[in-house]
């Protein structure tokens, strides 16, 4: 556990995701303030966290879709948000994303990979460092997952 730039963290993960997004025609824009306060936390799985929201993101986008991702302080902390323009998700199936092995049966979304572990660890990964995560959603529009994390006491 350390002292963590989110935003820094946010850039890598941009900068990984890249080549895919441009593979499957997506347009990823990073929207990251210039100055965040630090928050407290396991690296790697903050990494993994971040990589989750905006793979997903793309994977589950079109042909000239896009994918913003956000990170900007707020008074209680640090926020990320991933927003999508793909096929969107039912809202009372939106609670049901964050629980292991739950995969939509969308016809729209046949043919993706994965296990349904992805939101489940960001889930468990923000609650770990004090956070929250929330999900919003409108079918044929796009979708907006992100966390809140809370700012890094001085002495930890």
């Amino acid at each position: 556990m350390a002292s963590l730039n989110l935003g820094q963290l946010a850039r890598e993960v941009v900068q990984a995701l890249d080549p895919m997004a441009r593979t499957r025609g997506v347009t990823l824009t990073p929207q990251i303030a210039d100055v965040l306060p630090a928050v407290y936390g396991d690296r790697e799985r903050m990494l993994e966290a971040i990589y989750h929201l905006l793979h997903n993101a793309i994977k589950f986008n079109r042909p000239g879709g896009s994918v913003a991702l956000f990170c900007h302080a707020t008074p209680e902390g640090v926020v990320l948000e991933v927003a999508d323009t793909g096929v969107g998700i039912l809202p009372d199936k939106l609670p049901e994303l964050w629980k292991e092995f739950t995969q939509l049966t969308d016809p729209l979304k046949r043919g993706v990979e994965g296990l349904g572990l992805g939101l489940p660890l960001v889930k468990y990964v923000v609650k770990a460092h004090g956070g929250q995560v929330w999900a919003r959603s409108q079918p044929g529009r796009g979708s907006v997952f992100g966390f809140s994390l809370p700012v890094a006491e001085r002495n930890p």
